[in-house]
């Protein structure tokens, strides 16, 4: 364990809670758009930020002791969104700890702090968890209750902007927090395994945006432009116009938000890429299908082009009104219907037209290698996630079954 100190104050939940997961990679990029990657972190790194009131004076002068002598520590700092409480009591002198430990950052080799108060807690080093149990290192040294808080403790340092207290009275203040985790070279890190859906063996972002906010979308096609006297001369560099997407919502269980964090996992980043949906109606139906159909009717004509490619090999997602996702790709087009790769595999009534949707699927890396979940409360956060396309879109899904695949492709990782 390298913490030197402790900051055990509890955010103001009336604030964001944000923990994000970083992942770090190279990139080098062509004129024409293409890129090559190479991943720097073999596991993301933790960051928290949330907001603190002090309550006391006591706890004032707690804050202000802990900033003036342990600023440039590495301080530990329960991970607050993680929070589990003990089942059965943990007397002293035991090493086990019975509580729930699923879609929590606990890890082996890692601190975890029973927390109380302030000044009444217990840090030891994980051995080993189950789903139900953490076995410690060391024995407890006090008893602790049934119900008794339990977190994972981040270590790491203050940045600088998380030293300025802003004091409300003579008493009482609150102070911006954030913490980077540092380097344990004791701890056994550990990515959670991605267990939802994929298409040709690449991952599917498949949450439905929150339309409370706006799908921001832009096109981007860097060009040259020289300039002369009367005229000029531009050349663009991609071969086609790359799109960008802004997509925010909301996740309201652990296990959901955790699943979100192991799809990033899964892609580490902006390294590997994915698909996504456009949640934009691409293409109309103009009649139901049966399960066993290959060829659609649409209605207002099929657009010649898209992204620079006909549409013959572009990929598909079709949205049922109960939620389920098929992926298939275009064998052939007409201005009046399109062809699939193969059969749907479930039904679609004309009476359901109005609540369904067809829109292209698109693969695509995330422009980022930080994903922020900020939580507003232990088990609801909100996600925001940009990604672009990648300039090739045509790619070859060799089999396919109705909802999920679990096949080869062509697309690169």
């Amino acid at each position: 364990m390298i913490t030197e100190d402790y900051l055990l104050i509890p955010p103001d939940w009336k604030a964001e809670v944000k923990v994000r997961r970083i992942w770090r990679t190279a990139a080098q990029r062509s004129v024409t758009g293409k890129s090559s990657r190479q991943a720097l972190y073999s596991v993301p790194h933790l960051s928290m930020s949330y907001r603190l009131e002090t309550m006391t004076a006591d706890e004032t002068d707690y804050l202000r002791r802990r900033l003036y002598a342990s600023m440039h520590l590495i301080l530990g700092c329960p991970l607050w969104p993680d929070r589990s409480d003990l089942t059965s009591q943990a007397a002293a002198e035991q090493a086990v700890l019975a509580l729930d430990t699923t879609k929590r950052h606990f890890e082996v080799g890692a601190p975890v702090i029973l927390l109380s108060g302030i000044d009444d807690y217990e840090v030891g080093l994980i051995q080993s968890f189950t789903d139900s149990q953490i076995v410690l290192e060391e024995s407890l040294a006090s008893a602790w209750p049934a119900g008794t808080e339990v977190y994972p403790l981040l270590q790491g340092k203050l940045t600088l902007a998380s030293t300025r207290i802003v004091s409300d009275t003579d008493a009482t203040g609150g102070l911006d927090v954030e913490i980077t985790e540092a380097f344990d070279p004791d701890i056994t890190h550990r990515i959670e395994a991605f267990s939802g859906t994929t298409y040709g063996g690449i991952p599917v972002l498949t949450v439905q945006p929150d339309w409370s906010s706006p799908i921001e979308q832009s096109h981007d096609r860097p060009s040259t432009r020289t300039a002369g006297l009367w005229e000029e001369a531009e050349s663009w560099h991609y071969d086609e116009p790359t799109l960008l997407m802004m997509l925010s919502w909301w996740e309201t269980g652990r296990s959901d938000v955790m699943e979100v964090a192991a799809f990033f996992d899964r892609v580490m980043g902006g390294l590997r890429a994915f698909w996504a949906p456009t949640w934009h109606g691409d293409i109309r139906l103009a009649d139901g299908f049966a399960a066993g159909d290959t060829e659609l009717s649409i209605a207002g004509g099929l657009p010649s082009e898209w992204q620079g490619n006909d549409v013959i090999g572009l990929h598909l997602a079709i949205i049922y009104p109960d939620g389920t996702m098929i992926f298939r790709q275009i064998a052939d087009a007409a201005t009046d219907s399109i062809t699939l790769s193969s059969a749907t595999g479930k039904a679609l009534s004309a009476a359901e037209l109005p609540q369904a949707l067809v829109c292209y699927l698109l693969l695509v890396r995330s422009t980022s290698d930080v994903l922020e979940l900020a939580y507003e409360a232990e088990e609801t956060a909100s996600i925001s996630m940009s990604m672009e396309t990648l300039q090739a879109q045509l790619v070859t899904i060799t089999t396919t079954t109705t909802t999920t695949t679990t096949t080869t492709t062509t697309a690169p990782e």
